[in-house]
């Protein structure tokens, strides 16, 4: 089953985190076309990383806007990357390889 994955990286501002997870808990995607699976890692205080995987790289091209709304629902908890207002680090791509452990 191939597939396609994005991974996006960001941080929270420090007095916004645990608005950030709560608002990213009682969100929904599952109505996007396309999306198999969401899950967001916590690795540091305020540091998250989200993975999202697509059944196909169109579907990533074509849930944009639905991602973006999604993501102004908390964009004011998250810090600024750069000088642009770029609060997230993307990038998608195609799976290549998938195992899964079938006794996990």
């Amino acid at each position: 089953m191939v597939g396609c994955i994005s991974v996006v990286k960001f941080e929270t501002k420090p007095e916004s985190t645990e608005e950030y997870v709560r608002i990213e808990q009682e969100a929904s995607t599952q109505k996007i076309p396309g999306l198999r699976r969401r899950v967001v890692i916590q690795t540091g205080e305020n540091s998250f990383i989200g993975l999202i995987e697509y059944e196909e790289i169109s579907s990533v091209v074509e849930a944009q806007d639905d991602l973006v709304a999604h993501l102004d629902r908390f964009r004011h908890c998250l810090v600024e990357l750069d000088d642009n207002g770029n609060v997230t680090e993307a990038v998608s791509g195609t799976i290549i390889y998938d195992e899964n452990n079938p006794s996990g």
